[in-house]
């Protein structure tokens, strides 16, 4: 069950990525930050405030904001 949660997670989060980066050159982020990152909390806080379950979520953040960075690991207070 927990599986099919991440794929439709997936899928969910490409097709709101899509909609974010419409516009942009073929190849820019729309392709590139839909990747599946494992269920696995271990959060992290980036430098826009918000909390990201683990370094893989951080990392499809990452590609629309290329400024984002790591504040530091652990939840965003």
């Amino acid at each position: 069950m927990l599986f099919k949660f991440g794929i439709y997670f997936l899928l969910f989060s490409c097709i709101m990525l899509k909609g974010k980066t419409e516009g942009r050159h073929v190849g820019t982020a729309d392709h590139r930050c839909c990747f599946f990152c494992l269920a696995v909390w271990n959060p992290v806080c980036g430098t826009d405030g918000k909390t990201y379950g683990n370094r893989c979520e951080f990392r499809r953040g990452k590609c629309l904001n290329e400024k984002l960075r790591i504040a530091y690991p652990g939840e965003c207070v």
